[in-house]
């Protein structure tokens, strides 16, 4: 079914798939005279739990109101959406594919994987620096784009994403929408504590670079293993860290 909004019309075209709460297709949108502005992405509120319904819509117009206040190359980009309908959605650029396609097909260079991992760092490192934990950090959301220079990667769903003012979500909602996080890519204290912060998301941004799985050398294994040391104090204090050092080693 098509969406009227504001002077353009946004018309499904397939399927891309699900999660956490929302529904992804690839659409084309057109304007009102009708002309082709091109293919992107919608996400559509489709929730899997009725039950929770009130805090899982609350959740959602975070997801797009904290994704829609990042301006930055390295996060993905939304264009337009209608949060105040049953069935909220937003509009976003249409990726080629995701990181964790390109580590299941083995299809990366050791430089590729290299600047891949300091995109995501600048990326995470802007989130942090507008008080923004991502908490679902992992390859399935860090997204490839095609542009002139070459591919682009962006950090997307923030489904799970919390402003660290301390006026945040309700102890409930965080805890039916933390059940969706991926454990592999949790850091030991949010397991058993819902201890999450900046220090958590660097130990997730360090066992993506474990999936990555780039040539090793011993300073580039000792940046990996300092962002998921289990004590979180002895873990990196900001992504910006990570970049310095994966700059200063010139792999």
């Amino acid at each position: 079914m098509s969406i009227d909004h504001s002077n353009y019309r946004i018309v499904p075209t397939r399927v891309i798939g699900k999660g956490g709460f929302g529904i992804v297709q690839a659409v084309d949108l057109f304007n009102n005279a009708n002309h082709k502005c091109g293919e992107y992405a919608i996400k559509t509120f489709s929730p899997p739990d009725q039950d929770h319904d009130e805090e899982l819509l609350s959740r959602f117009s975070r997801e797009v109101r904290y994704q829609a206040s990042c301006a930055h190359e390295n996060i993905a980009q939304i264009y337009m959406y209608n949060d105040k309908i049953q069935e909220p959605w937003f509009l976003m650029d249409l990726a080629t594919c995701d990181l964790q396609y390109e580590i299941s097909n083995n299809s990366l260079s050791d430089s590729e994987k290299i600047r891949i991992m300091k995109m995501t760092l600048q990326g995470i490192h802007y989130m942090h620096s507008r008080n923004l934990l991502h908490r679902d950090i992992k390859p399935r959301n860090i997204l490839k784009f095609d542009s002139p220079l070459g591919p682009v990667y962006k950090i997307s769903d923030f489904g799970l994403a919390k402003n660290t003012d301390p006026a945040g979500e309700s102890n409930l909602l965080t805890k039916i929408v933390l059940g969706w996080g991926t454990e592999k890519y949790m850091a030991p204290e949010t397991q058993s504590a819902w201890d999450f912060s900046v220090k958590s998301d660097i130990f997730s941004m360090g066992v993506v670079f474990e999936d990555l799985n780039p040539s090793e050398t011993p300073a580039l294994r000792k940046i990996i293993d300092k962002c998921t040391h289990r004590r979180p104090n002895l873990r990196y204090d900001s992504a910006q860290a990570i970049y310095e050092d994966l700059v200063a080693i010139a792999v």
